[in-house]
């Protein structure tokens, strides 16, 4: 079972830029999937630039976005949880995607969307932009 939110950006978020995150925060990358994979304790997320996804999203998902980041979004990373049975309830999952969506707020505005229709504004601990 998976489940999936998306940080966006309204800056460009480059892959050599998501890459000096994501080698910080330990994560490993898997070429043949081109993603990030970060893995605690038998919990994993994968991490992914898809920023050609935004083209299709419909307006009225657009919308909270642009209210939240002032701008329209130029960047989305996919955080994809990789729920397992032996590891409850996918909590732990969730809170490694929020770390990195936390990490990525350190060097851009980033907004993270749930999918459920809940989006919010992450401020880094200490602001470094």
């Amino acid at each position: 079972m998976s489940d999936e939110l998306s940080a966006f950006s309204s800056s460009v978020i480059t892959p050599k830029a998501l890459a000096r995150v994501m080698e910080h925060l330990g994560a490993v990358l898997d070429p043949e999937w081109e993603a990030w994979f970060i893995e605690r304790e038998g919990h994993k997320i994968s991490v992914e630039l898809a920023s050609e996804e935004i083209e299709d999203l419909e307006d009225e998902l657009i919308a909270p976005l642009v209210d939240e980041l002032r701008k329209y979004p130029r960047s989305k990373v996919a955080l994809v949880l990789h729920d397992s049975p032996d590891y409850g309830d996918g909590e732990f999952e969730h809170n490694l995607a929020r770390a990195v969506a936390i990490a990525l707020a350190e060097n851009w505005p980033i907004v993270l969307d749930d999918h459920a229709g809940e989006v919010e504004l992450i401020r880094p601990p200490t602001s470094h932009r």
